[in-house]
């Protein structure tokens, strides 16, 4: 039964060093999503409003603030990529309001506007 309880506990633990090494977060700018920004040549993105300031997502109104590097690095992807540029603009999205992005596991972008 020990032997049991200890193997639970070890798969348990390497299982969770394994899900932190996959999440990554939207609202900083990394190398991947970078390249995705610039690379994209499809069609398939989506954008999602964040909440007011205030609603309680730090990390939301951590990304709110647009003189950051990491939204002046996103802002150079999408103006690199005029293409996807024209896309989200045929959407009504302002560009200049897209503070984060992040690659979804099938390979389409999320924007996150504020």
């Amino acid at each position: 039964m020990n032997k049991l309880v200890v193997a639970a506990i070890a798969a348990g633990i390497s299982l969770t060093s394994f899900c932190s090494v996959v999440y990554a977060d939207p609202f900083l700018m990394t190398p991947a999503i970078d390249g995705a920004v610039k690379g994209f040549t499809g069609d398939r993105f989506l954008v999602k409003l964040l909440k007011p300031s205030g609603a309680g997502d730090l990390s939301a109104e951590a990304a709110a603030e647009k003189n950051t590097p990491a939204y002046q690095a996103l802002q150079a992807s999408i103006d690199a990529n005029k293409g996807l540029a024209k896309q989200l603009e045929a959407q009504n999205v302002e560009i200049n309001n897209i503070v984060a992005a992040e690659v979804a596991t099938d390979g389409s972008l999320v924007f996150y506007v504020q």
